[in-house]
């Protein structure tokens, strides 16, 4: 009966053990924009979480137009544009780009995490090398998003051979 005790102890502190360790989900959210005279007229959002991935456009009569599908990232998917993250370790995941100190475009990820150590609206990356591995990230994401049947389908004008 003594070794039954021991044994249920055991037993109950793996458990513990492992259900501490056990990860959490990883997510990420996505936005790139590109905005004239001070006003998005483009942009593309995509979360992990409602695998919604939207396109708005403005039109000249001020209205946007919508466009929105469901992309069924992997976790395997997700996982790897982490660990390309992790790899690379560029000082932001964000990139923009200035024309006569206007922002005109901006594109940035952004990971839900616990520790709240990423700024809701992250720095722009400043280095050369900063901004190429970011593309680095954002270019693997694209393939993902674009290896999608539900993405050609939306978007079949990217995939016409000219």
């Amino acid at each position: 009966m003594k070794n039954f005790r021991i044994i249920y102890i055991i037993f109950l502190v793996i458990i513990q053990s492992c259900v501490a360790q056990q990860n959490m989900a990883l997510n990420f959210s996505y936005q790139r924009v590109s905005i004239r005279d001070t006003t998005i007229n483009r942009s593309f959002t995509y979360n992990t979480k409602s695998k919604i991935y939207e396109y708005k456009q403005l039109y000249p009569d001020g209205s946007y137009k919508t466009k929105t599908v469901e992309i069924n990232l992997t976790s395997d998917n997700i996982k790897e544009i982490n660990d390309l993250y992790l790899s690379l370790k560029p000082k932001s995941l964000c990139n923009c780009l200035f024309v006569e100190n206007k922002l005109i475009y901006k594109s940035s990820i952004t990971f839900d995490s616990n520790d709240n150590k990423q700024p809701k609206d992250p720095i722009c990356n400043s280095s050369e090398k900063d901004k190429q591995n970011y593309l680095l990230i954002e270019n693997k994401l694209y393939d993902f998003f674009s290896s999608s049947f539900a993405y050609r389908e939306m978007f079949p004008e990217e995939f016409i051979k000219r």
